[in-house]
């Protein structure tokens, strides 16, 4: 059993909202190729698949050239299958089409000697005629499905700017997804704002990190927090959220440790307004811990391992954490520093140091604020539970801390200080989970390593993996939480992934060991 000692790094991209100015910042509302039997109105939506079928029309999404094979993922990869197909006979069918479990038809075959495919039960060979289904006795209300009797049967199009299948159930009519701009993972929530401004949360609620004024419960799918569209900002830490509204701070949940910085330690259920007079640009939660930007970087929160100050003791409001700090990540109990310098940029890590977590080899003691390698120049810093991740160079990734699952991507990496992950430098944006790490490339592909007991990963297993592997692509940037993973794609689309026991995916319930659509 893992121990629960959680980060929560956040990867954001600000909504504009521009020329808005109202009074009250939380109160003011502004107004591949198609089968020829595929409907018409039945758009493919094969995204980063290169290969298989897609899931909404069922439609080839591409081949793999000679020697790769088709992952569940709809990826090409040299090597041996992550998918095993299954064979007719395995399946007991005679006839027809069947799936073969890797997204790919299968033929098996026609009937002979006067029988009939279906006539008795499907891809059966049996005496009589076969009678068909239809379109309402399976519940289709649009694109192509099995009759039951070896032929295509075409349900419909759906009508009212609706799509078929696009909300992840094959055949079913659905609104086409919101876009996007912001997606923050906390241990067992998630938060994200839309391209309209709005903020939305859903997943475990029992200290009122949601927002919605109730505590307890489980959210399966996004709910929208108070009417305001001038949400910017949003961090998802632990059991707490932060969020910046027209410039104004606010935080809500878990207050035990004063991680929202109202000087108490009472929980909220609804965001609540810190440090009215100032003006916020950035925002960011750890397990227990928070800070924000307005000029100068503040931060608050528990402080027993020293991660914000050399003081041990509460931090109870935002405080000021030094001069020229333009990006901070926090940790499950460690946080680092990125200091912009007259002539370089340099990084600071402190805290708890169990599993070498701040970059430094001083025994695995709780340290404040140390130096990470001086003569690095250093551009973008993340935080894991208890392992960290910092780009340098253009692009160039190294990571850091514990290696119990495989999270720095480097089987014989060194635990206690920056160690390359891999060769190349063309890395852009990182997500780090408890025990698991995912980063997309410039190119837009997202990879991810480490535990992946959850299905956090999104390869479509269970297999805990070592190195970057490959999910997909058209992805611009991934954030993680305890268990579970979600990312937004070069359309702003949001997908999710992983442990789903409190509806953190945003999508219904079940985990889900590959990208699922979030409405």
């Amino acid at each position: 059993m893992r121990i629960y000692l959680l980060f929560s790094f956040i990867v954001t991209f600000a909504a504009c909202e521009g020329g808005k100015t109202p009074t009250d910042p939380m109160d003011t509302p502004d107004g591949g190729m198609m089968m020829a039997d595929a409907p018409p109105s039945c758009v493919p939506a094969c995204g980063s698949r290169e290969c298989g079928l897609d899931p909404v029309c069922g439609t080839p999404c591409g081949t793999c050239d000679s020697g790769e094979t088709c992952s569940a993922a709809g990826r090409c990869q040299s090597g041996p299958p992550t998918c095993i197909p299954t064979t007719c006979a395995a399946q007991g069918a005679e006839c027809g089409v069947i799936d073969d479990g890797c997204g790919h038809s299968l033929t098996c075959g026609t009937c002979t000697g006067g029988e009939t495919c279906g006539a008795m039960s499907p891809n059966k060979c049996d005496p009589g005629a076969c009678t068909p289904h239809s379109c309402q006795s399976v519940g289709a209300e649009c694109g192509t499905i099995d009759n039951g009797c070896g032929d295509p049967l075409v349900c419909g199009t759906c009508t009212g700017g609706e799509m078929c299948g696009i909300g992840g159930q094959a055949n079913q009519c659905s609104p086409p997804p919101a876009t996007w701009s912001i997606i923050s993972n906390g241990a067992f929530h998630t938060c994200g704002v839309k391209s309209d401004g709005t903020l939305w949360c859903w997943g475990r609620n029992n200290a009122g990190q949601l927002g919605l004024g109730t505590t307890g419960g489980v959210i399966t799918t996004p709910q929208r927090v108070g009417v305001s569209f001038g949400w910017t900002e949003v961090a998802s830490g632990g059991f707490h959220t932060c969020g910046i509204n027209y410039d104004h701070l606010y935080c809500w949940g878990e207050n035990s440790d004063n991680q929202l910085g109202d000087g108490t330690t009472t929980d909220a259920a609804t965001p609540k307004l810190i440090q009215g007079a100032k003006e916020f640009d950035l925002v960011e939660a750890g397990w227990n811990t928070s800070c924000a930007r307005s000029g100068d970087q503040y931060c608050w929160g528990n402080n027993n391992y020293l991660a914000l100050s050399s003081t041990i003791g509460p931090v109870e409001a935002p405080a000021y954490s030094g001069d020229f700090y333009t990006e901070i990540a926090l940790g499950g109990a460690h946080a680092c520093f990125k200091r912009n310098g007259v002539t370089s940029t340099s990084l600071s890590c402190g805290g708890l140091n169990a599993s070498g977590q701040l970059g430094v080899n001083n025994g695995n003691q709780d340290v404040p604020r140390t130096s990470v390698q001086p003569s690095r120049e250093w551009n973008r810093i993340f935080a894991g539970g208890e392992h960290s991740c910092g780009l340098a160079n253009v692009g160039t990734l190294f990571c850091w801390g514990s290696n119990a699952y495989g999270q720095l991507g480097n089987p014989v990496a060194a635990t206690v200080t920056p160690d390359y992950v891999d060769g190349f430098s063309d890395w852009r944006e990182m997500g780090l989970g408890d025990q698991h790490t995912c980063g997309v490339k410039q190119n837009g592909n997202l990879y991810c390593w480490g535990l992946n007991d959850e299905g956090q990963l999104g390869d479509g297993t269970t297999t805990n993996r070592q190195n970057p592997t490959l999910i997909g692509s058209m992805f611009k940037t991934v954030s993680g939480g305890y268990g579970h993973t979600c990312a937004l794609d070069t359309m702003s689309r949001l997908f999710c992934w992983g442990d789903n026991a409190y509806g953190q995916l945003g999508a219904g319930t079940g985990d889900a060991t590959s990208p699922r659509a979030v409405p």
